[in-house]
């Protein structure tokens, strides 16, 4: 007989109508519409472009329409995102917490962090290329001690290598 599987985490009960009112809030807050917008903004670009590839009797009026219907087709389907992730949010926080999340972003501190929040996150990929080098020759140290071996180090994301490539066992 198979053992019956149960869920690894309980069932979340259903956001009240006030908590998912402060999840509105908070999303509009954190400007988290014009994150989703943004996302599909950079995606249908390329589904119009596939779109046109696997249409090309399209004239080009029909590709303007196209391009029309997708823009009208990322509004709405923001908004439908937004509906959904509400819920998603919501259940995971109890009003109180909710209310206390709100109340932040909605302070001094929290309307800073919303405005400098983009900058830092921009930091992040030069920051992580900074460190790439170390990493892999970390990697490769971490890896022959454990392996008994030396490896060629993989070429740095910046160029930079992380040392003289050791020979190979």
């Amino acid at each position: 007989m198979r053992p019956v599987r149960r869920p690894l985490v309980a069932a979340l009960a259903a956001p009240s109508e006030r908590a998912l009112d402060l999840t509105r809030r908070y999303f509009v807050l954190t400007h988290l519409d014009e994150k989703v917008k943004s996302v599909l903004q950079s995606m249908t670009p390329s589904l119009v472009a596939q779109m046109v590839r696997k249409n090309p009797q399209l004239t080009p009026q029909q590709r303007a329409l196209l391009g029309q219907a997708a823009a009208e087709a990322e509004q709405d389907t923001a908004g439908r995102m937004l509906e959904r992730l509400g819920p998603v949010f919501a259940e995971r926080f109890t009003d109180s917490e909710l209310q206390a999340i709100v109340a932040f972003y909605e302070s001094a501190a929290g309307k800073a962090l919303v405005a400098r929040t983009p900058a830092f996150a921009a930091q992040m990929n030069p920051t992580l290329q900074a460190l790439m080098p170390q990493m892999l020759a970390d990697l490769n140290e971490r890896f022959c001690a454990k392996a008994g071996c030396k490896l060629r180090p993989a070429p740095a994301a910046s160029g930079a290598t992380s040392g003289p490539s050791p020979a190979r066992p």
